[in-house]
């Protein structure tokens, strides 16, 4: 009797311990980086002489905030960002200042597990902005993966 018992409870222990569902689709994940309840988001990458910052503020779909790029032998740039959070996807309008010339591009960010990864792909001018030709086919980077950082 003990070992029927015994094999019972281990099979509904391992019953219990299923696969974890994945997380809602438009919900961005919680890190410990960003405070339970906050709508701030904080990212930073500073490695080899570069530094990517990107800050937001999330107010439902809505995003807005700053990113500033830093490339090693390269012109940094700074600028604001606004756009929409699709899922775990945030699609930007990038409104930066470099070398005195003010400029605007599509930027995208794919947000998990506390990074936030850029987007890369083919891009077009589309009046006095640069879009991107197939946003579904984009690359994201694992060379400049931002952390999660606590907001000041």
């Amino acid at each position: 009797m003990y070992r029927i018992l015994c094999f019972t409870s281990c099979l509904l222990l391992f019953a219990a311990c299923g696969e974890r569902q994945p997380a809602e689709p438009d919900v961005l994940p919680e890190d410990s980086a960003n405070p339970p309840g906050s709508n701030e988001y904080c990212f930073s990458y500073a490695k080899e002489k570069n530094t990517v910052s990107l800050n937001y503020v999330a107010e439902g779909d809505s995003i807005t905030g700053e990113l500033f790029f830093d490339y090693y032998e390269k012109d940094a740039n700074t600028g604001t960002v606004s756009g929409i959070r699709r899922g775990d996807t945030l699609f930007l309008n990038y409104l930066f200042d470099s070398e005195g010339v003010t400029s605007e591009r599509e930027v995208v960010f794919l947000v998990t597990d506390s990074t936030a990864r850029e987007g890369y792909g083919m891009m077009r001018q589309e009046g006095e902005r640069m879009v991107f030709d197939n946003p579904q086919d984009l690359r994201f980077s694992d060379s400049f993966t931002l952390q999660a950082i606590p907001c000041d």
